[in-house]
């Protein structure tokens, strides 16, 4: 299961220190109904949108928090898909939004890396050595 979310809240600057805190309580809701489920969780991408930009950074740090307790505390099966990291397939392009006037969507092109970096997670370990 890929969870992409934040970006509007971080846009909104809703409630954006207890933004982890309603993760994790949604990857408990999700680990009781869904036995056996993989979730791979993505932080917010970088954005044109001044509100996003200066929230991202604290609600990334916030689901990587997460998602290394959740792997590697209590061993659930949780990847994080960090889009935000130095060496990630994903790049920004800042001429490829659409419509002009959107500064959150990415189009097809810019999009279009989103799948690669995903797969590649499916390429780590599933849990730690």
């Amino acid at each position: 299961m890929l969870i992409n979310v934040g970006t509007n809240d971080a846009r909104e600057n809703f409630s954006i220190s207890t933004i982890g805190e309603r993760m994790d309580k949604m990857l408990s809701d999700i680990f009781k109904e869904v036995p056996g489920v993989t979730i791979i969780l993505s932080t917010v991408l970088r954005s044109f949108m001044p509100a996003v930009e200066a929230n991202r950074y604290r609600v990334n740090a916030q689901y990587r928090h997460i998602a290394h307790t959740r792997r590697y505390q209590l061993g659930q099966r949780i990847v994080l898909a960090d889009l935000d990291s130095p060496g990630t397939q994903y790049q920004f392009y800042e001429a490829q939004h659409f419509p002009p006037n959107d500064k959150v969507l990415p189009t097809t092109r810019a999009s279009s890396s989103l799948p690669r970096s995903f797969s590649a997670l499916s390429r780590r370990p599933r849990q730690p050595a």
